[in-house]
């Protein structure tokens, strides 16, 4: 049997950013091989566990510089400036 376990006190992070860049989070996270994860404005991209040549791989996809501590909304808006 289950037990009834109290969830109210769980709060979900912003996604304003996120939500915001859609179209380029898209982008970015399927350039990192990962289009189904949850993210938020926090997510970073050492998030997703990339090793260096998987990062080097979505970097030239995008054709902008990803790194480990960028966080995903920051790439994407990086994206986005380029294409305009």
């Amino acid at each position: 049997m289950f037990e009834e376990v109290d969830l109210s006190h769980i709060e979900f992070a912003a996604q304003d950013a996120i939500l915001a860049l859609w179209p380029q989070v898209d982008r970015v996270l399927g350039a990192l091989g990962c289009s189904e994860a949850w993210v938020s404005d926090g997510t970073t991209i050492a998030d997703f566990g990339l090793g260096d040549d998987q990062l080097a791989q979505a970097g030239l996809a995008l054709g902008l510089p990803v790194a480990q501590e960028d966080h995903l909304y920051a790439v994407a808006y990086r994206l986005k400036a380029k294409e305009n």
